[in-house]
C-alpha cells in the first residue's frame, strides 16, 4: 500500500514539475513575442515620424488617444492639456484654437469617434488639407488617417 501512495505522489510531483515547465515556457514565449511586436511598432513609428509632425493612436471603442510623437509647436503649446488623451475634447480644443475658420468643416467630419469610425468604415485610409492660423500666418497641413486593422483603431 505504501508503494502505490509513494508512486502517486511521485506521479503527482512530476506532473506539477511538467506543469510549471510548461507555464514558463509559454510566458518566455509570449514574452519574447511581446517584446518582438513593441520593436516592429517602435521601428514604424520611427519611420511614420520622419515624415509626420505628430502621430497619435486612436481607440475609437474608448475615444482615448495615446500619443507618440508631436511637433515641438504642440508639446510647448498643449503639453500639459493634452495628456488628458480624450480623443473628442482633443479635437475640440485644437479647432478652437488652432484651426483656420474655412477649413473648420473638415476637422468637424472627424470631431467625434463615431464620424471617425464612419469614415473609415469601408476603407483603411482617409486624408485632407487643413490650414491653421499661427501669428497671423496661414500655414498649411494634411492629415492623414489610417485603420491598419479591423479592430477600431486609427493611427
Amino acid at each position: 500500500m505504501n508503494y502505490i501512495i509513494e508512486n502517486l505522489f511521485f506521479i503527482a510531483e512530476a506532473f506539477i514539475a511538467i506543469l510549471l515547465t510548461y507555464l514558463l515556457i509559454t510566458i518566455i514565449f509570449t514574452y519574447r513575442k511581446s517584446k518582438k511586436m513593441l520593436s516592429t511598432q517602435q521601428s514604424i513609428i520611427q519611420a511614420l515620424g520622419s515624415t509626420y509632425e505628430n502621430i497619435l493612436f486612436i481607440d475609437l471603442d474608448t475615444k482615448k488617444v495615446r500619443t507618440f510623437q508631436t511637433s515641438s509647436f504642440i508639446n510647448k503649446k498643449y503639453g500639459k492639456i493634452l495628456p488628458q488623451h480624450d480623443y473628442e475634447k482633443d479635437v475640440a480644443l485644437y479647432m478652437k484654437n488652432e484651426v483656420y475658420k474655412d477649413d473648420l468643416h473638415v476637422w468637424e467630419a472627424i470631431s467625434t469617434a463615431e464620424k471617425l469610425d464612419n469614415i473609415l468604415k469601408d476603407k483603411t485610409e482617409t486624408s485632407f488639407s487643413y490650414r491653421t492660423l499661427r501669428d497671423g500666418k496661414i500655414n498649411h497641413y494634411q492629415c492623414e488617417l489610417l485603420k491598419p486593422d479591423p479592430l477600431k483603431h486609427v493611427v
